[in-house]
């Protein structure tokens, strides 16, 4: 099938490790799927396995671990009305697409891992200051609901 799905997966990678879950989210044929292209030395899935494999990213590195997914942005702008992102606050096409859902009627939900415990100080407030955006717009969405 190639109609676009109301929901949209967009993730920094396709671990090989998390094939069970998106294989599970795959058969329900309500996600369209979107992948980077690298990390680190992980292997990653064979697309061919997601019958709603739709395009992979080049996850451009701009400082360190600091990354933007070429492409992902434009996403925002596509008939997808809920998007499942990867809750990584040193991706800044994430940053970009909040900013951006803010003035549609889109909706975002976060898959995270929230906090390690080791994070220096700097990290802290960033992560912080994403968390928080994430919290806002999750009791948001819970308000609209009641």
């Amino acid at each position: 099938m190639n109609e676009i799905k109301e929901n949209c997966l967009i993730y920094n990678y396709a671990q090989h490790y998390r094939y069970g879950i998106f294989s599970l989210m795959d058969q329900s044929n309500l996600f369209d799927f979107y992948f980077g292209d690298k990390y680190r030395d992980i292997k990653k899935i064979d697309y061919a396995k997601l019958n709603n494999f739709k395009k992979e990213f080049k996850n451009v590195t701009i400082l360190k671990s600091i990354y933007w997914q070429k492409g992902a942005v434009n996403l925002i702008f596509s008939k997808h009305k809920k998007y499942i992102i990867l809750g990584e606050y040193l991706c800044l096409s994430t940053w970009v697409i909040l900013l951006l859902s803010k003035f549609t009627s889109k909706k975002i939900y976060f898959w995270s891992h929230g906090w390690y415990g080791n994070e220096t100080f700097f990290k802290k407030i960033v992560k912080k200051l994403f968390l928080i955006y994430q919290m806002e717009f999750f009791y948001m969405v819970i308000m609209q609901k009641n």
